[in-house]
């Protein structure tokens, strides 16, 4: 039995990832099926787009905008590319994440178990292969950024849309509040779900064996140089 529910929880992520890519479609099935994701879908009356791959301080940078501009709703936590295509069809600022792919993917694996490797970096590469278009129109940051410098990537926003976000002083005081949050949010969570740093958590993502995704990572690896290199391009 745990077998069957793991092949068809596999093959429900593929599909997420898959169905990203067409936003219309992504949207109506999830409306569909998880009405109550609504509130995080991207809509006309949203003030920025924030996402990314799963495990690439997604949280982090939503709590982060929310302690400086309270009174702005995000769209955010879909981990899907239909949010930043919609986002841009919107003309909605878009902040998309990116973490280094095997990084990414031991996090993810960390946390979901039951997933394959296999059926994480088919997601990371169709996630990440399908929002290149998009790049020269939306801000990217790597989670190093978007935990070490977030006001920096609010100003890189600003210039970018002509908007006027408030940019947080992310100092060591900021960066412990919002990692409290984080802390509070995962107190019922076991040690993989958290999202917050912990070492105990690294020792996990280290013993995690990659071997069947060689291939792959070569492949993510140039799509995130790619992806940083189109992002600082002029456009």
């Amino acid at each position: 039995m745990y077998l069957i529910k793991r092949k068809i929880t596999i093959v429900l992520f593929r599909i997420k990832f898959w169905i990203g890519r067409y936003d219309g479609l992504f949207f109506l099935v999830y409306s569909a099926i998880s009405p109550g994701l609504r509130c995080h879908f991207v809509a006309p009356h949203k003030a920025i787009v924030i996402e990314g791959y799963p495990r690439s301080a997604n949280t982090f940078s939503s709590l982060a905008f929310k302690h400086s501009n309270s009174d702005k709703i995000i769209a955010s936590h879909l981990h899907s590319q239909a949010q930043i295509i919609r986002g841009f069809k919107l003309n909605i600022p878009v902040l998309m994440l990116i973490r280094e792919p095997e990084q990414a993917i031991r996090s993810v694996l960390v946390r979901r178990p039951e997933l394959s490797a296999k059926a994480a970096i088919f997601a990371y590469i169709r996630f990440y292969e399908d929002t290149v278009p998009y790049i020269p129109f939306i801000v990217v940051a790597t989670m190093q950024e978007a935990t070490a410098d977030f006001g920096g990537i609010i100003q890189r926003i600003n210039a970018k849309y002509g908007t006027t976000f408030y940019e947080p002083i992310v100092d060591i005081k900021f960066r412990e509040r919002i990692f409290s949050e984080i802390s509070f949010r995962n107190k019922s969570k076991l040690l993989t779900h958290s999202q917050s740093p912990n070492g105990n958590r690294e020792e996990i993502k280290r013993d995690i064996r990659l071997q069947t995704i060689e291939v792959e990572l070569v492949r993510a690896r140039e799509l995130y140089e790619n992806i940083l290199a189109l992002s600082t391009s002029p456009n």
